[in-house]
């Protein structure tokens, strides 16, 4: 092998990324995520071609960053993958590069651990933003509240970057209302067909609803900060659990 190729052979062990979806990834918004989703679904149908067996619900998750970078630049997506043990570490290669890949269960267990991630996600920045408005309406300063809740039993991704959005009041489109309500319908039809009662979910995802009835659709998910803070003030105080 001539020098020129070991090298070449060296860079591609370390990013299985061919280098002009590489260099495009490194774009952050969401046609990279769209670029980067079609290239896994090519690599699927490229081994479910080579073996007619091999069928996959592949989910793959961004994970969400205070500056928006795409998640396959640092290798931090999480990618849950559904299907046979074997068949996952067939392709496990190819998303080394990209974040942690991890097998979730057989067929269709992607898709539900995709399902998953975005009731947690919905669910607690719900949660962040009632108990930030709770601070700020009480005379707290939220942003230092959120800074004391760091590290603590409450400290979680959500609290790390949407929480700064609802302290900056920076609701600018990253994700959006309008596609956490999607998720959580998703969520919500898939509970349905198991027969399965989520109330939590429910109870969210009629408030992600109703921000997107108000007009909210396009802010970002942190928005729903804005939908609580624009809710009546109570005109009696409601029976307690």
């Amino acid at each position: 092998m001539i020098a020129g190729d070991k090298a070449n052979a060296n860079r591609s062990a370390e990013n299985p990324l061919p280098p002009k979806i590489a260099a495009l990834l490194r774009e952050s918004g969401w046609i990279s995520m769209l670029l980067l989703t079609l290239y896994l679904a090519l690599i699927l149908f490229t081994f479910s071609k080579g073996d007619p067996g091999w069928s996959h619900s592949v989910a793959v998750e961004r994970i969400h960053n205070s500056g928006g970078t795409l998640g396959a630049e640092a290798g931090t997506l999480a990618i849950m993958a559904g299907g046979a043990s074997a068949d996952v570490e067939r392709v496990a290669p190819a998303f080394a590069a990209l974040g942690r890949v991890t097998h979730v269960g057989p067929q269709g267990a992607g898709q539900l651990a995709k399902l998953a991630n975005q009731m947690i996600v919905g669910i607690s920045i719900g949660a962040v933003a009632e108990a930030l408005l709770l601070a700020q309406r009480g005379g707290a300063d939220m942003g230092q509240v959120r800074t004391a809740l760091r590290g603590g039993f409450a400290e979680s991704r959500v609290l790390e970057v949407h929480g700064q959005r609802m302290v900056d009041h920076d609701f600018a489109k990253r994700g959006s209302l309008a596609i956490q309500l999607k998720d959580m319908r998703n969520a919500l039809h898939t509970a349905q067909g198991m027969g399965l009662d989520i109330p939590i979910t429910q109870h969210l995802g009629e408030l992600y609803a109703q921000a997107v009835t108000n007009g909210l659709a396009e802010l970002d998910q942190s928005g729903l900060y804005v939908a609580l803070a624009q809710r009546p003030p109570l005109s009696a105080p409601k029976d307690l659990p």
